[in-house]
């Protein structure tokens, strides 16, 4: 079966806007998940936010609302609503200091890891997450 000139031009146009569909983006947990050994430890599960949203100059190893709201439209392909940045921040920061801390990373990963063994399977991620954060999801956490 041949493809036609119009799919095979929409498709390019698509690759080319940075458009993906599911099948082409790796699930948020998949990129972090850096040995892919025994889940997500604490520092993969921190990378999720800090560095990625930490974008001051220089770097001050915590993520400002500000800093979440323009990084989150931005980000991973596997975020699902580009515009929950704020909802987001709120929900992760834990002690409402009005910054995303490790303090506050911990208190969450400690909330997801049901078996209490430092590392958050794929299952322990989807489900932590989606309790948090809700609707404001990952494409792989809804789907899964």
């Amino acid at each position: 079966m041949e493809s036609s000139p119009v799919f095979v031009a929409c498709v390019l146009i698509l690759s080319a806007l940075g458009v993906r569909s599911d099948h082409h983006c790796p699930a948020l947990f998949d990129v972090y998940d850096r040995d892919h050994r025994d889940g997500l430890s604490f520092d993969e599960f921190k990378g999720i936010f800090i560095p990625t949203f930490d974008t001051e100059f220089p770097a001050d190893g915590q993520v400002s609302r500000d800093e979440m709201i323009n990084g989150w439209k931005t980000g991973h392909c596997d975020i699902q609503d580009r515009t929950a940045g704020l909802l987001i921040f709120m929900e992760s920061d834990v002690d409402r200091d009005m910054v995303v801390t490790g303090t506050d990373l911990n208190n969450i990963f400690q909330e997801f890891d049901h078996d209490r063994n430092q590392h958050l399977s794929a299952s322990e991620f989807r489900s932590g997450w989606s309790n948090r954060y809700g609707r404001h999801s990952l494409h792989s956490v809804d789907h899964h």
